[in-house]
């Protein structure tokens, strides 16, 4: 390639960077790049004395000629003392040469402003000093700012990259785009702007590192589902090695809805592909309001022999738009790790991420060997699976332990569920978990196939607080003023009664949750009764709820054991501690229950 590159047109031409892209210009990917203008060439002996650096003239030539020229000799371009450079055709960096930029501002007039070949680093003064922006209304639609493919060590650092979307409104424009790379580093970027995705990242090789970078508001409205960070296998082949980590994203703008913080996604026709040794870990993503289908991180694949190993995702924080429907508002929009039948999926871990207000951990399709531990899960609840955290197909070993489910959105949702459907699942192991409040049961185990699949789980060493404990607050009188929305307390099947603990009165009463203005009321339901002084917890009485669920005959040598239940009494049992039904075979051994009805416990029929 270098020996085109250098020659005497300084620009790509549209068969060029079509040839660069494989395809991409023929539509071949969603977010395919079309071809920059060919540009004339550059008069003999331009370099950087040549540069006008003005905003105004077009400094591709001179800076394409500079950069040649060091390819050949020192490798190295210092173009600090630019203010402003435009581009009006792409300028590629030749292979293991670096352009060093200062406090400039880049206008690119054309749909790629740098194209990056092997060992080619672009390093600018930080992000906010160094600004590459399109020059409005001058690029067209499937287009990346930078684009790199076939490459190996790239580096792309310290820029900030903006999309100008309200200019622009390009469908489909990257950031961007990179291609069967090893060894890629973008880091230290600031990303903003972009109707299609921050980085689009087609068919990775080996060891790609993404890191400390803050994108925002990619997407457009919805329609071209752009995210933050795409990585697509859609050949055979393998990606070992992605490093996804300490990235800011943010999501949360109406034009990204739909868009996903970080996907990572093998499609149909990619065959016998694989991604082995993926890390996504110390990233905060905040979503807006979301459809179903919408996750801040999701890894799947749409290949039934794709093979996936040594997935890590660990201590993300998540947040989403809240509000009191939840999934309803949120689609799924926690983490998801899944894919359809087949390959094989050994080893991964989800651990110490924190989800609040959106969906929580969706976990689907006979992955062995899985450690689900130390999340927390707070205020979560996913519309398509009723349920903070969900295990469907899960083949084998299992482990969710050390996690916290606090609070469940919405009338129906569990804090986790466990469903077998099209595989037998052993050695489930659920324990030391603490669960607080579920809006409906707190582990439930469903046998949902027809074909004699079996679920073997052991429940051991959880801790349940069935009851919803949902602030403190001073008690006046007969009322008090929390700082929850009134709707929390009333939707689905939560009952508007809670219990007062702690109040003055020397016993727990029952209280009547009404609305003021949208903000709840706690109302003592006993006129006499009166509670004055600090109120140490308020707690939601629901109907139905049950701490822990298993149900239909393909759930067989199953153990529930020293699990801990703390529930209310004195209002009708139409609830159960434990209960092991419709068939379902498991010993209870050891259970501690407090504050449940005798009646209540243990149900096995």
């Amino acid at each position: 390639m270098m020996p085109l590159l250098r020659s005497s047109v300084r620009g790509l031409t549209a068969g060029v960077l079509c040839a660069l892209l494989a395809g991409a210009c023929a539509g071949a990917h969603p977010s395919a790049v079309a071809a920059p203008a060919p540009t004339a060439p550059a008069p003999a002996g331009l370099g950087l004395a040549d540069i006008r650096g003005d905003g105004i003239t077009d400094d591709a030539p001179a800076l394409q000629a500079a950069l040649d020229s060091a390819g050949q000799a020192s490798h190295l371009i210092d173009a600090r003392a630019f203010g402003a450079l435009r581009l009006g055709s792409a300028v590629t960096i030749p292979a293991d040469t670096r352009l060093t930029l200062g406090r400039t501002r880049i206008i690119a007039a054309s749909p790629a402003a740098f194209v990056m070949m092997s060992g080619a680093e672009l390093r600018g003064a930080g992000a906010g000093a160094t600004v590459i922006r399109y020059a409005a209304g001058a690029a067209r639609p499937h287009h990346a700012m930078i684009l790199s493919k076939n490459s190996t060590g790239v580096t792309i650092t310290a820029l900030t990259l903006d999309g100008d979307r309200g200019e622009n409104r390009l469908a489909g424009a990257d950031a961007i785009y990179l291609a069967a790379t090893s060894r890629a580093s973008v880091t230290n970027l600031e990303i903003r702007g972009f109707s299609g995705n921050g980085l689009n990242v087609i068919d990775p090789l080996r060891d790609n590192s993404f890191a400390a970078n803050a994108i925002s508001d990619t997407g457009e409205d919805g329609v071209n589902n752009g995210h933050a960070i795409n990585v697509l296998r859609k050949r055979a082949g393998i990606t070992d090695g992605l490093t996804i980590e300490n990235n800011r994203i943010d999501s949360t703008s109406p034009a990204s809805s739909g868009a996903e913080g970080i996907k990572v996604l093998v499609s149909d026709n990619a065959g016998d592909a694989s991604i082995v040794n993926v890390r996504e870990a110390g990233n905060t993503i905040a979503l807006g309001r979301s459809a179903s289908g919408t996750f801040a991180i999701e890894n799947w694949t749409n290949s039934p022999v794709t093979r996936e190993d040594g997935f890590a995702i660990a201590g993300n924080t998540i947040s989403g738009a809240g509000g009191i429907d939840g999934a309803a508002g949120n689609g799924d929009g926690g983490i998801s790790l899944g894919g359809l039948d087949g390959g094989g999926r050994l080893g991964s871990e989800i651990t110490g991420n924190r989800l609040s207000w959106l969906g929580g951990l969706t976990l689907e399709d006979k992955w062995e060997n899985v450690r689900i531990s130390g999340n927390v899960l707070e205020w979560t609840a996913s519309a398509v699976t009723d349920a903070q955290g969900w295990t469907r197909d899960f083949t084998r070993g299992a482990v969710w332990e050390n996690n916290r489910f606090l609070h469940a959105l919405g009338g129906s949702m569990r804090a986790l569920m466990i469903i077998g459907t099209t595989a037998s699942i052993s050695t489930v192991a659920v324990r030391r978990n603490f669960l607080l409040t579920p809006a409906s049961d707190g582990i439930d185990v469903i046998d949902n196939s027809s074909s004699g699949k079996t679920i073997s789980v052991a429940i051991e060493d959880n801790t349940f607080e069935m009851g919803r404990r949902i602030a403190d607050a001073r008690m006046a009188a007969h009322s008090a003023r929390l700082d929850s929305p009134s709707a929390m307390f009333t939707s689905g099947d939560v009952r508007r009664w809670v219990r007062v603990e702690g109040a003055a009165s020397g016993g727990d009463l029952l209280a009547e949750i009404s609305s003021v203005d949208g903000r709840a009321t706690a109302t003592l339901s006993t006129p006499a009764a009166r509670a004055v002084g600090d109120v140490h917890a308020l707690i939601a009485e629901r109907s139905g709820a049950r701490a822990i669920w298993l149900t239909n005959p393909g759930i067989v040598s199953s153990i529930v054991r020293g699990n801990r239940i703390r529930a209310m009494d004195g209002r009708p049992c139409d609830y159960a501690g434990i209960g092991v039904v419709n068939g379902a075979r498991a010993t209870l051994v050891d259970n501690h229950f407090e504050d449940v009805n005798p009646a209540c416990r243990e149900q096995v029929r």
